[in-house]
């Protein structure tokens, strides 16, 4: 009569079972037992780090934001799916807001993807009686094959959108042909939100042979041109045009 096997946990411990079409189980016998199949190694990545990133609104309540996180492959592997959970913390609670994601490792060993940013039920019925009060996300990142479940950095909400910006240029401030030198820092569009002109009489750091200016109170969802006008000696050039912050800083 035909028979299968099937994988069974009883007394004897994890082992195949031979079972008749008719569903009679024949008697236990260890030496026809199968293999059981092996869990996956789990030291094939480690997750290094989780950061929040900007999505085309900013940072908004119920509105996309991005998540990425950064591995490292310990040795070659073709499983790059990490699964990621949300999470809101309010007056020292952590509430998980249900909506599991995946991203997939690059060969660089990042991952990105977007979350929406749900206020959950704690905070949503604090804000009524305290329109002030902030709250912070997280988020948890697991992989398969990582040994260790990575928490991110926290997010604090509502976030600031202003923002400082300090820029080191090769110009000497302490030179007499610099001292009628202007550095304009102006936002990008017709309406010009932003439009700051500083000097060298505002180096930052005094006797380092380059010019270091502080510009403030940036909108972090502006995009920013660095106009440098030497005077009357040479033709007005830039440093960067129609950037936002995060392209400039990371260069």
């Amino acid at each position: 009569m035909p028979t299968k096997k099937e994988w069974v946990v009883d007394e004897k411990g994890y082992h195949a079972k031979t079972v008749w079409e008719t569903g009679r189980t024949s008697t236990y016998n260890p030496l026809e037992e199968e293999e059981a199949p092996q869990p996956a190694e789990t030291d094939e990545v480690q997750l290094l780090e989780g950061t929040w990133h900007e999505g085309e609104d900013g940072f908004q309540f119920n509105k996309k934001c991005k998540v990425r996180v950064k591995a490292k492959f310990l040795k070659k592997t073709s499983r790059k799916k990490v699964t990621i959970d949300t999470y809101v913390e309010f007056d020292g609670e952590l509430e998980d807001l249900g909506q599991q994601v995946e991203a997939f490792l690059n060969d660089d060993g990042i991952a990105e993807t977007e979350v929406m940013l749900f206020y959950g039920d704690k905070y949503s019925n604090a804000l009524q009686q305290n329109p002030d009060a902030k709250c912070r996300y997280n988020f948890k990142a697991k992989h398969c094959a990582a040994k260790k479940e990575l928490e991110s950095e926290k997010l604090e909400m509502p976030a600031s959108h202003k923002a400082n910006l300090i820029i080191t240029l090769q110009i000497n401030p302490d030179d007499e042909d610099s001292q009628d030198d202007t550095i304009r820092l102006f936002s990008a569009g017709n309406e010009q939100k932003y439009d700051t002109t500083l000097t060298v009489k505002e180096d930052k750091i005094p006797d380092d042979d380059c010019l270091t200016l502080e510009f403030s109170d940036l909108n972090k969802n502006l995009s920013y041109t660095l106009e440098i006008n030497p005077g009357n000696k040479e033709n007005i050039y830039y440093m960067f045009e129609n950037k936002t912050l995060e392209e400039i800083t990371n260069g």
